[in-house]
């Protein structure tokens, strides 16, 4: 067995199998980075195959990204506007009174 085999045997071993079957880091599955705290950011993931148009793969990947995002957002408006309008005209006395009341719930 020649050096060389025998460098190439030492390199398989000492790199972890992972790297060669493109396993994917663990970001990607727990949507979690040390980076980004979940209290801050929402982390969204997304992929694409690998083509000759490498502006089209990103576009393809981002807008994966996006909806992922999407997906993990979730919230309930609620709104009520009452308006009145009164007038009064009796006799000289002429008296316009107006009341407005907005409510506006955000939550989920």
């Amino acid at each position: 067995m020649s050096m060389k085999n025998v460098i190439l045997i030492m390199i398989l071993f000492v790199f972890p199998t992972s790297i060669f079957a493109g396993e994917k880091p663990t970001w990607i599955t727990t949507k979690k980075h040390p980076r980004y705290p979940e209290r801050l950011y929402i982390l969204g993931v997304g992929a694409a195959k690998k083509t000759k148009n490498k502006i089209e793969d990103i576009q393809k990947a981002n807008n994966e990204a996006f909806a992922d995002i999407v997906k993990q957002i979730r919230v309930t408006v609620e709104s009520k506007t009452v308006v009145e309008q009164l007038e009064i005209i009796s006799l000289n006395v002429h008296q316009l009174s107006f009341k407005s009341q907005v409510n506006l719930k955000l939550g989920d």
